[in-house]
């Protein structure tokens, strides 16, 4: 039994159809549930008795379950979520994490989100590459990661990043469709409220700005040298750098978002002068920006890097040195690090309750 979430508009038009049911009802359907936030067919009143029955026999709603969530002092929220066996109807051990952030300062929460179990890209600062890569998650188990997790905090979501667990380049088609949905079939997000994080897939980056779905897209960089991406992420073998900002620069004429750059910086591996003046090089393609992310322990995984993060002086000293240039620079403060869930941490680490709020 699949979950309906996986259905984009049209595939359910194409079930109530198959089912002698007025078309009109699978907008109602989906209203239910990402307006009046109903996860049970039976509480969806507003629909004939014979149809929430029919519903129930081909369908789940929600494809994964709620196993843990551990607060950190700073108010990030790491979700453990269990995913669903779709033949069983059960939990069968399957697991992934997304994290809220609240904004400092702000009324707006960010939700980070996973698309895959794992990941294949195995990047030498990532805690998730280290479980390696078990599935692509549904287009359904997307989208409830923003449904349960918006109804277990109670707060509102006003962005969705996808830079959880795995590339959601990688996954490709359930990423879209998830986007979708959101964003022009339920119309709850507009395109200034998504990011897609990638470390590469330059075509799909192409085929991502043909869609029409204008989200804001950001690049995983860490080093404008091939051979130091190589060394720090084996997948930048599959995608030459000139090759990625030609995908980009098409990306930009194609949607007009500005182009973030995401850079960890590491202790005398990428934070040189050299690595400033080629990075403002980089930034004359296209409109851009670029984030510096501060480098997140992942020995808890068992991993030994040989990566070391730069000193706090530094790191500030480099953005100050970039933005001289004139170049949009943004320090990413660190969220959920007490709870293993800041930026390149999330693994399946749930044992960190001694920092947490509860």
């Amino acid at each position: 039994m699949q979950s309906i979430l996986n259905l984009s508009h049209a595939g359910l038009v194409a079930w109530c159809e198959g089912k002698q049911i007025p078309k009109y009802r699978a907008k109602q359907i989906m209203t239910e549930i990402f307006s009046s936030r109903h996860f049970d067919f039976d509480e969806m009143t507003t629909l004939p008795k014979d149809l929430r029955a029919k519903l129930a026999e081909d369908f789940t709603i929600s494809s994964i379950v709620h196993a843990e969530d551990l607060t950190d002092i700073d108010g990030a929220t790491k979700f453990l979520f269990e995913m669903q066996n779709n033949d069983h109807n059960r939990v069968d051990g399957k697991k992934i994490e997304c994290v809220l952030i609240p904004q400092r300062n702000s009324d707006n929460v960010t939700l980070c989100v996973s698309s895959q179990e794992g990941c294949k890209l195995d990047c030498k600062f990532c805690a998730t590459g280290k479980l390696g890569w078990k599935s692509n998650l549904t287009t359904g188990e997307i989208l409830s990661q923003y449904l349960i997790s918006e109804e277990l905090s109670g707060k509102k979501i006003s962005n969705i990043v996808f830079m959880g667990m795995g590339d959601p380049l990688d996954n490709y088609e359930n990423v879209v469709r998830a986007l979708t949905i959101l964003l022009k079939e339920q119309k709850i997000f507009g395109k200034n409220r998504i990011t897609l994080s990638t470390a590469g897939f330059p075509d799909r980056i192409r085929e991502l700005a043909d869609s029409g779905l204008n989200v804001k897209l950001a690049l995983s960089l860490h080093s404008t040298t091939q051979a130091k991406r190589e060394n720090i992420m084996p997948s930048a073998k599959n995608w030459r750098l000139p090759e990625l900002v030609r995908a980009l620069e098409y990306y930009y004429t194609k949607t007009r978002q500005v182009i973030t750059f995401e850079y960890i910086l590491f202790d005398g591996f990428n934070d040189s002068d050299d690595d400033i003046k080629a990075l403002r090089k980089l930034c004359s393609h296209f409109p851009a920006k670029i984030n510096l992310i501060k480098f997140h322990d992942i020995e808890f995984t068992g991993y030994q890097s040989l990566l070391k993060p730069t000193t706090s002086e530094h790191f500030f000293k480099f953005a100050t040195e970039l933005r001289k240039f004139g170049l949009d620079v943004f320090t990413r403060v660190s969220a959920g690090e007490g709870v293993a869930a800041a930026c390149g941490q999330l693994a399946l680490k749930q044992n960190k309750k001694s920092n947490s709020n509860d």
